[in-house]
């Protein structure tokens, strides 16, 4: 994809985040977004078949993002580690909080607990499949979305201080 490409593209995501801060995803329509966005419908179904697909990518690259940030630097101790990656969900509260709760949250949450098994079974003291990567990866769900859904009133490195104490992780 060209420069421009691109940058139309991040134009249409920045946009697409701004709306979900004034309203709720069912509210927002492909017109709402080319209008802000200063785009024509046709540019915008260039890259997207519609808001589902639009909105399937940003979690798609929320997941991405969080899994680098889970295996960054291996010198970085976990509890900061953990901070980080919940002060990257703290900053993208809005569009999880829509991933969770929309009627395509069932497949969000699949992906999301698949990405925190794969994870957990990398750094946790623990093998994969087990009861406990189980219990742990549902758990860590929960808690993000509580977060995300603002019922946990903690900041991220308060989150990251408890959860390093009850998840068994491997040294790295």
């Amino acid at each position: 994809m060209d420069k421009r490409g691109r940058k139309t593209l991040k134009s249409i995501e920045t946009t697409f985040n701004q709306l979900l801060l004034e309203k709720s995803f069912d509210a927002i329509t492909v017109t709402d977004i080319c209008d802000t966005a200063d785009i024509s419908r046709k540019t915008f179904y260039t890259y997207y078949a519609d808001k589902y697909e639009l909105i399937d990518s940003l979690a798609s690259e929320s997941l991405t993002d969080l899994d680098e940030l889970s295996h960054g630097d291996a010198n970085v101790p976990t509890e900061t580690r953990i901070a980080i990656w919940f002060n990257y969900v703290q900053e993208h509260k809005k569009l999880l909080y829509v991933l969770f709760t929309t009627d395509s949250s069932y497949s969000f949450r699949l992906k999301f607990l698949q990405y925190l098994m794969d994870s957990l079974s990398k750094h946790g003291a623990f093998s994969k499949n087990t009861i406990n990567l189980q219990f742990y990866a549902h758990g860590v769900l929960g808690v993000v979305e509580a977060f995300v859904s603002d019922k946990i009133q903690a900041t991220p490195e308060e989150i990251a201080k408890d959860l390093e104490k009850k998840i068994p992780m491997q040294d790295m």
